[in-house]
Order: C-alpha cells, then sequence, then structure tokens
C-alpha cells in the first residue's frame, strides 16, 4: 500500500511536489531545495545550476531529476556532461537517488554494478550508433555527441525531454 502510495503521489495535488526528496538517500540543504523548487515549479526549467564547487549541484539536479521521472513529467532523460565525471554523476544518482541509469560511450551502455541486478542485467552491452537512443534514461559524453562525425546520432536525441 505505501509503494502505491508513493507510486501515485506526485500526480496528487497539494503533496506530490516533493515525493523524490522523501524517496531519496539525502537530506538537502534549504538552498538545494529552494533551487529544487525553482526549476519544478517552472517546468520545463530554463536555469542553470552554477553554485560553487561542493554546494550540491549534482543534488539539485538528482531531486528534479528523481521527481519528474516519479510524477511523469519527463519520460526519456538524456544527461550530457564533460567524460570527466560521467562516472561519478552515474554513482551519484544510483547512490543518492536510486536512478540506475547507463552511460553510452559510443559502442556499448554500460550499468553501475549492482549485487542485486547482477543475475538480471548485465554491466554492459553493445549497442549501435542507430539504437543507443532507445533507452529512456542515460548519460552521455558532451564531447563525443559535439564531434561531427556523430552528427547524425544528436538528431536522434530529439524524443528526449529538455531540461538545460
Amino acid at each position: 500500500m505505501v509503494w502505491s502510495f508513493i507510486r501515485r503521489a506526485p500526480a496528487l495535488p497539494n503533496g506530490g511536489e516533493r515525493i523524490g526528496e522523501a524517496t531519496s538517500a539525502v537530506q538537502p540543504w534549504p538552498h538545494q531545495i529552494r533551487a529544487f523548487q525553482r526549476m519544478y515549479e517552472a517546468w520545463p526549467p530554463k536555469l542553470l545550476i552554477a553554485d560553487e564547487v561542493g554546494l550540491g549541484k549534482t543534488i539539485q539536479a538528482g531531486l528534479l531529476l528523481r521527481q519528474a521521472w516519479l510524477a511523469g513529467k519527463a519520460q526519456r532523460i538524456l544527461i550530457l556532461a564533460p567524460k570527466a565525471v560521467l562516472k561519478q554523476w552515474q554513482i551519484e544518482l544510483r547512490e543518492k537517488f536510486n536512478l540506475h541509469w547507463p552511460i553510452y560511450d559510443g559502442q556499448k551502455l554500460h550499468w553501475q554494478p549492482s549485487p542485486g541486478l547482477r543475475a538480471l542485467q548485465p554491466t554492459s552491452k553493445p549497442v549501435s550508433r542507430q539504437e543507443w537512443h532507445h533507452h529512456p534514461c542515460l548519460l552521455a559524453s558532451s564531447q563525443l555527441l559535439r564531434r561531427t562525425d556523430r552528427a547524425p546520432e544528436r538528431r536522434r536525441t530529439v524524443g528526449f525531454d529538455r531540461a538545460r
């Protein structure tokens, strides 16, 4: 019954807008909650999260992503980030927000290993340039998709929800 309520809560008036936070493994700071509320209330968000190092940009984005996913406001999410931080984003999204999303490296989808999912899901799966975007939520290198030879792949991102 509890999980049924959690599943429906984001769509309920007066009360579902913070279910993503309530079901996350984080305790956000007040400024992170304010940033989340500004972005979520004006969906799709049109803000740049540019806090100082260590003030929780990943937390703010994770709160928004989890809530939007649970509420059905975003069904397809593509996160473009510098290659150097992709693994960190993947780990933090999984550990803090229970968002188990793969990284697309140009040839494969890579998931963070999980003891509970080991038998059900491989940690990597080959995927073609024509099919990588079929996964509903994933992370990719902004440098990879910016390359000229990847222009056809960029065009395939049209179906993703836009949050910049």
